[in-house]
């Protein structure tokens, strides 16, 4: 990640994740799995489910709704 600010959310670091796209340090999904789990790690176990629960119903969201930016297009 750069040291300026993310082009498309201007904050720094990066809060809207497009910074993390490229980034060959998270490019394979196994290096981003272990990054999001190294901060996930702080959490207790209860918070962890509640997280984990929240994350999966947003995925599902992005995934059922047509986002060209991140090429994920609508399922029917």
């Amino acid at each position: 990640m750069a040291l300026t600010d993310c082009e498309k959310c201007w904050e720094t670091p990066c809060v809207c994740g497009y910074e993390y796209k490229n980034n060959s340090r998270y490019s394979s999904p196994e290096n981003m799995a272990d990054y999001v789990i190294g901060i996930l790690g702080y959490r207790s176990k209860e918070e962890l489910q509640v997280i984990l629960q929240i994350l999966n119903e947003k995925v599902l969201e992005k995934i059922n709704n047509q986002d060209e930016e991140f090429g994920i297009m609508k399922r029917k």
